[in-house]
């Protein structure tokens, strides 16, 4: 503790100072102001030089040298401190919100010779360069080949909290997630898809559906479904009459048909009454697994549903659909 208190200035010969005995005294106003007479005062300059650096002649004015490090480098501690300059550090002062004259106004202010040609030159060049290119975020993208459509979007007062910005005639990009962004999307009488073999993107097309109205129902295109597909299903259902043989009598094809009858009629029944059905579905590789959703409605030999768990919407194939049944009755 001595030797710190003797390194500050507060005894000397192990003797108190007149800065330690006003510290003793608990005066610390009184001892500013006497080490406020032996130390120099703070300089409010530096000299430039044509080496892109500045030299501090002794010790700034703190307001000075933190001004100073967000432009410059600094090289050394002490009161001859030299700052450097270059791009990377001029970058970051425009990076922090100045510009080029604000820059050149601060160093002939505080330079007590001329700004150098050189330092000059750097400062205007990195300024002309920066911000070419600017980086922003966005979580996904909306894409369209109706331009007109676009521009309707990119105006609609609705969706402002999805952060919209138009960066091509038929590309807005969103600061929402995919699923978010086409959910408020929907609302607004649009029918969007989100893409999943691209994460991001988000493709619209036009309905007729209008606001308030009931939500429009999804039209799937009629394809055949793929071979795998096909082949997971027959090989499901190979097994299933494997079982039904050996266990019932009489034709099974029948029995399949009054199974698939009474499928359509479980779901058809669970949409009126907004119920939630278990379905046992199958995947392109033949493994089942039961999923508990909400079925929005029928249409062209899929299934459009709502899962509570993972708040999503998606549509499934009724040929993968092997089992269904209501999850919930309905409550007088």
């Amino acid at each position: 503790m001595l030797a710190e208190a003797e390194l500050l200035g507060l005894i000397g010969s192990g003797a108190l100072s007149q800065l330690g005995s006003a510290i003793a005294e608990d005066n610390p106003h009184e001892a500013l102001g006497i080490l406020g007479e032996h130390l120099p005062a703070a300089l409010n300059h530096v000299l430039l030089q044509a080496d892109l650096t500045a030299v501090a002649p002794g010790y700034l004015a703190p307001e000075l040298a933190e001004k100073l490090l967000v432009m410059a480098d600094a090289e050394g501690h002490g009161p001859a401190t030299i700052y450097r300059f270059s791009a990377n550090s001029v970058r970051r002062a425009l990076d922090a919100g100045h510009d080029a004259s604000s820059l050149l106004e601060f160093l002939r202010e505080h330079s007590a010779t001329a700004v150098p040609q050189p330092l000059e030159y750097l400062v205007e060049d990195t300024a002309s360069r920066h911000s070419r290119l600017r980086v922003g975020m966005a979580a996904s993208f909306i894409q369209s080949d109706d331009e007109a459509t676009v521009l309707e979007l990119a105006a609609e007062s609705k969706a402002a909290g999805l952060g919209l910005a138009r960066i091509a005639p038929t590309v807005l990009i969103s600061t929402a997630p995919p699923r978010e962004t086409a959910q408020v999307l929907r609302g607004l009488g649009l029918s969007p898809s989100v893409d999943q073999a691209e994460p991001g993107v988000v493709r619209l097309r036009r309905t007729n559906h209008v606001p308030g109205s009931a939500r429009p129902v999804y039209t799937a295109p009629r394809t055949a479904p793929a071979a795998d597909d096909v082949a997971a299903q027959l090989a499901v259902l190979r097994n299933r009459r494997a079982e039904a043989s050996s266990n019932h009598t009489g034709p099974v094809a029948s029995s399949g048909e009054a199974a698939t009858q009474l499928g359509l009629e479980t779901l058809q029944r669970a949409i009126r009454l907004k119920q939630r059905v278990s379905m046992n579905v199958v995947d392109s590789q033949g493994n089942s697994c039961l999923e508990t959703v909400v079925p929005i409605s029928v249409n062209g030999g899929r299934v459009r549903v709502f899962d509570p768990a993972k708040e999503t919407e998606r549509v499934l194939s009724i040929h993968r659909i092997i089992d269904i049944e209501a999850a919930e009755e309905l409550r007088q």
